[in-house]
């Protein structure tokens, strides 16, 4: 109804969002993404991206989409993009730069990014497409952690187990 009315761009996004997370519909959510995206809302293209990643499995697609999502200014899809690298294509490096980039986006605007830091970490912690380094894995978990991200605590926790051997 918001749509109808005149609230084209707010609602087009709602409306992809209930379709792929309510109701399981790929087809009709990348149609409501669509026209969000090209209604002017960045975030649609983000949306466009989860959709062809969890539903679709298009991992090519989503990369695309994510892309388009970030150089439009959305700051999701730096993380999204480096999630996408490191669990499906294993491309640490790639993963690392697009955690990094999220990282900084967040601190431009006096935020932290939670997750991106304790992944990050957690490439240092285990050698995944960086060399090795403790010191700088506890400095991105601790921060992680101090933001509430339960994965960091995890992580340092375990860290913690293992020098205590």
């Amino acid at each position: 109804k918001a749509y109808e009315f005149g609230n084209k761009t707010a609602a087009a996004y709602k409306v992809g969002a209930v379709y792929g997370d309510f109701l399981k519909d790929p087809k009709n959510a990348l149609k409501w993404f669509r026209i969000a995206y090209y209604e002017g809302v960045t975030h649609g293209a983000y949306g466009l991206g989860l959709t062809y990643k969890h539903d679709l499995k298009d991992y090519p697609k989503a990369i695309e989409w994510y892309e388009i999502a970030h150089k439009g200014g959305d700051k999701d899809s730096a993380y999204a993009l480096g999630i996408l690298y490191e669990d499906i294509y294993k491309d640490y490096p790639k993963a690392l730069k697009w955690y990094e980039i999220a990282c900084d986006l967040y601190k431009k605007q006096n935020g932290a990014h939670n997750g991106a830091m304790a992944r990050i970490g957690i490439l240092y912690l285990e050698g995944r497409g960086v060399e090795k380094d403790l010191v700088k894995a506890r400095s991105f978990l601790e921060q992680a952690a101090k933001g509430g991200s339960d994965k960091a605590k995890e992580a340092l926790a375990a860290l913690d187990r293992n020098q205590a051997k």
